[in-house]
């Protein structure tokens, strides 16, 4: 039995197995299905994600919603894996260097393992994403939370 390819992406544990992409980082794991009968898991990685992503919207965007919520809970390195991974299968950073107007090679650094986006950078970077793939991403509030009231004297 041959063994599951697995590859290493910006700061993250990241494995392609048979049932698809597991990142796991500090604080969370997300994993994304590839596996389809007629997708040879044989291909190289990048070819398989990009061919994916090129014929299903749904899980185009899945990386791109996952890394935002890696993010926002606090999971810096697997937030980066995830946006570096799906720049990488989607636009590229040529083209979103072209976009932010920064260098594909700064921008790189800034989602490597060691990189740490300023805010500004961080939310430009989501902003031209979002433009170049007509998406808006949102923020929705999860469990107990409550809104506050507030009593008019």
């Amino acid at each position: 039995m041959a063994a599951k390819p697995a590859f290493r992406v910006a700061g993250a544990r990241t494995v392609l197995g048979r049932s698809g992409i597991t990142v796991c980082g500090t604080n969370h794991t997300a994993t994304i299905k590839l596996k389809e009968d007629n997708l040879p898991l044989s291909r190289d990685f990048k070819e398989t994600v990009q061919a994916r992503v090129q014929r299903d919207p749904e899980f185009r965007h899945r990386p791109l919603q996952e890394g935002v919520e890696c993010l926002l809970g606090g999971d810096i390195d697997t937030g980066n894996s995830l946006l570096r991974t799906y720049i990488n299968a989607t636009m590229g950073f040529s083209e979103l260097g072209k976009l932010t107007k920064k260098q594909p090679k700064s921008l790189m650094r800034m989602l490597g393992p060691h990189g740490i986006p300023n805010a500004r950078n961080l939310f430009d970077i989501i902003g031209c994403i979002q433009r170049h793939e007509g998406v808006q991403l949102g923020v929705a509030f999860r469990g107990a939370a409550q809104t506050p009231t507030h009593s008019a004297d």
